[in-house]
């Protein structure tokens, strides 16, 4: 059996800062639930591996000079951030503006795409946004399933609805990171890719 994190760029636990106890039910619920489909599981008679990658470029957001200065500015004055963050978020705008001359101007994705019999397996090193497996199926027509984390940890990767309607996966986190965002399609753009490496491993 392979448990993994999935993919949770916009998947978050019922709440945060919950006891151990919690923690454990919930735990619980998610383990009872799998092994009622594991007991019903039949074995492959011709089980078939097949395992593709590849690398994808996405262009980042790249600043200087005025903007970037003003961008910085932006981010001080995000009340929700210094509400929840305080001194730790200022100490973070500033190391991020003063080390975004080693930032790259493009996010490297490595992809990979493994099936196992009727299974596929899609690996990103980001954390995309839900909407990523559901278009990859969509394209595809294959269940696939999304592991995020995957060999690293490049920052979120959201769909073009969230740049417009805000918030702390796009407009906040690439602080923490230390690197420019990616741009606004770069969710849509690696979809496409990553359908084309399963379709590899389909055919």
């Amino acid at each position: 059996m392979l448990a993994t994190t999935g993919a949770c760029g916009n998947l978050n636990p019922p709440a945060e800062n919950v006891p151990p106890a919690k923690i454990a039910e919930w735990g619980g619920t998610i383990a009872a639930r799998v092994a009622g489909v594991l007991e019903r599981a039949a074995p492959l008679a011709t089980p078939r591996l097949r395992v593709r990658a590849r690398t994808v470029s996405l262009a980042a957001e790249v600043l200087a000079g005025p903007e970037l200065a003003a961008h910085a500015e932006r981010l001080l004055a995000d009340t929700a951030s210094r509400a929840e963050w305080g001194e730790r978020h200022r100490r973070a705008v500033a190391s991020w503006q003063a080390g975004l001359s080693r930032a790259a101007a493009a996010w490297e994705i490595e992809l990979f795409a493994l099936r196992l019999g009727p299974c596929v397996l899609l690996g990103v090193n980001g954390e995309p946004f839900s909407l990523f497996t559901a278009e990859v199926r969509r394209r595809t027509g294959a269940p696939v399933s999304t592991i995020g984390y995957a060999n690293g940890l490049t920052g979120y990767l959201a769909p073009a609805a969230a740049y417009r309607e805000g918030g702390y996966e796009v407009d906040v986190a690439h602080v923490f990171y230390d690197t420019f965002r990616a741009r606004e399609g770069a969710l849509e753009a690696l979809a496409a890719e990553a359908a084309e490496l399963v379709q590899e491993v389909l055919d």
